[in-house]
Parts: structure tokens; C-alpha cells; sequence
């Protein structure tokens, strides 16, 4: 055992030595390497790309899913909003309607007082016209009765014998007199001589 630490002594020296020729032969260089490898970006693992890709992956996956729940949220309260517009749109048309049907029952009766009057108006109009014409023709009955009833008594007072010419005039004239009914406008009486 004392054989191999020996051995592993005098390798390590070796190694050692080997590292100080080498410091002074390549030394400058050697430094001259690293710093221009520093300068250089050396080509990445594929371990690292995969690790870049998925950071970029998971980067824009979370950015898309915020704009998914920004839209969500957007196309919720969207929603919400067209429902309640929606559901104040249904209630101001039932309304609307009630209005209506209720004018138009209002119409509708008013309409069918007014026929109702209407139909008591023609009725009385048709029997105070009836009965206007039944007073006249009873009144012209009556009024030719009487007429004729004083054509007759002339008649028989007459005699043979012939009449003035001014008094036959002034029978003419009571006789239309008689006739004419009294309420006809623009029946002007004749002057008497």
C-alpha cells in the first residue's frame, strides 16, 4: 500500500511538472486563448436550446393564455352587458305592448260608446221624424177637412147668381192662407188691399 501512495505522489508530481513546462512554454498563449474564449460565445448545448425553447414556449404559452382570459373576461362582461340590454329591451316591450293593448281596448270601447250613441241618435232622430210626419199629415188631413168643409159651405151659399171678381180673389187668398203651413221660412203674407 505504501507502493501505490508513492506511486500516486510522484505521478501527481509528474502532472505537476508537466503543467509548469507547459505554463512556460504555452503561458502567453494559454492566457491569450482564454481571454479570446471568454470573447466568444461558445455554440450552446443541445440541452441549453432545449432549455431556451421551452423558456420561449413557456413564456408566450402564458402570454397567450392571459389574453385568453383577458378576452374571457372582455366576452364575459360583453355578454353580461348585451343580457342586461337584452332583458331591459324585453321589459320596455312588454310595457310598450301593455300601453298599446290597453289604448287600443280604450279605442276599441270609446269606438263602440260612440256607435252605441250614434245608433240612439238615428233612432230618436228617426222617431221625431216620424212622429213630425204623422203631425203634418194628421195637421194636412185635417186642415183639408176644413178646407173643403169651407169650399163646400161657400158653395152652397152660393147661389145662381155670379160673384165679384174681387171677392172670388179674396177667397183665393184666405183658402192659400189655410194651406200654407205657418213654420215654412220665407212665406211672406200678401198685404191685404
Amino acid at each position: 500500500m505504501e507502493n501505490s501512495v508513492l506511486f500516486s505522489d510522484t505521478e501527481e508530481q509528474a502532472n505537476d511538472n508537466i503543467e509548469s513546462v507547459r505554463d512556460l512554454l504555452f503561458g502567453n498563449r494559454k492566457a491569450e486563448v482564454r481571454v479570446r474564449t471568454v470573447h466568444v460565445d461558445p455554440e450552446p448545448s443541445p440541452e441549453d436550446e432545449l432549455q431556451r425553447v421551452e423558456t420561449k414556449i413557456d413564456t408566450k404559452l402564458s402570454f397567450i393564455e392571459d389574453l385568453i382570459e383577458t378576452s374571457e373576461t372582455r366576452i364575459g362582461s360583453i355578454d353580461s352587458r348585451l343580457k342586461s340590454e337584452a332583458a331591459t329591451r324585453i321589459k320596455h316591450d312588454e310595457e310598450f305592448r301593455k300601453s298599446l293593448d290597453k289604448t287600443a281596448k280604450s279605442t276599441a270601447d270609446r269606438i263602440a260608446s260612440l256607435e252605441d250613441r250614434l245608433d240612439n241618435i238615428e233612432r230618436e232622430m228617426k222617431s221625431e221624424l216620424q212622429s213630425r210626419s204623422d203631425h203634418f199629415a194628421d195637421e194636412m188631413a185635417s186642415l183639408r177637412e176644413e178646407i173643403f168643409g169651407h169650399i163646400d159651405a161657400r158653395f152652397a151659399s152660393l147661389s145662381d147668381r155670379t160673384t165679384d171678381r174681387f171677392e172670388l180673389g179674396d177667397l183665393l187668398i184666405d183658402l192659400g192662407l189655410k194651406i200654407q203651413p205657418a213654420n215654412i221660412s220665407g212665406w211672406v203674407e200678401p198685404q191685404k188691399k
